[in-house]
């Protein structure tokens, strides 16, 4: 295997401020309660696998108040602010890297998604170094410059892409990818897959 991933991290999720969910290399189970947020978490690893609110559509799935569009996302989304979904992801001899959606809330339901990709990131660096900011009294979620800021420092790299195909071919050449997910026909087949795994069939 060229490529795992390790961790899904969720920030500024509803009921979720920042949560890093390991990953076994098998198997990994969501146990909870109705509300306790196993929806929430898989729509957070659909839309990093995913990052194309064309295709991103939750209507059918967890509560009933979500109406279609993107509201299945908005709703979920946390306090005001960025939210951010990425997955860790180790590659053979050692690199890590990210792969990352910022959302940015519009006007209800709709929203925007930036894929960007954290590479050459230390061993040492954790995700809340990235995602998270300290002033004297708490914790604020880190905006994209805050981010840039902090890979900078790190010797890292941050590369933004302006449409989910960009993000895929990026993916794909790192070897996170085994499809570069260029044409549309590819993309829904993908999607089809990712949504039979969430919802059965």
């Amino acid at each position: 295997m060229r490529a795992r991933a390790t961790a899904l991290v969720l920030v500024n999720w509803r009921g979720v401020f920042f949560e890093r969910y390991l990953l076994d290399r098998h198997v990994t189970a969501l146990e909870g309660a109705n509300g306790a947020g196993k929806t929430t978490v898989m729509i957070a690893a659909y839309v990093v696998l995913l990052p194309d609110l064309t295709r991103l559509k939750f209507t059918n799935l967890g509560e009933t108040g979500a109406t279609g569009g993107d509201r299945g996302i908005y709703g979920r989304l946390g306090e005001p602010g960025p939210s951010y979904a990425a997955l860790e992801i180790e590659i053979e001899h050692g690199e890590r890297l990210m792969a990352a959606v910022y959302l940015e809330r519009k006007a209800a339901p709709a929203l925007s998604l930036t894929p960007f990709v954290l590479s050459a990131l230390p061993a040492v660096t954790g995700a809340h170094q990235l995602f998270l900011r300290q002033s004297e009294s708490h914790e604020h979620v880190a905006t994209m410059a805050d981010i840039e800021q902090s890979a900078t420092e790190l010797g890292a790299k941050l590369e933004r892409f302006d449409s989910a195909r960009d993000y895929f071919a990026s993916l794909f050449e790192r070897g996170v990818s085994p499809l570069r997910l260029g044409l549309d026909e590819e993309r829904n087949k993908f999607n089809d897959m990712l949504r039979t795994s969430m919802t059965g069939g």
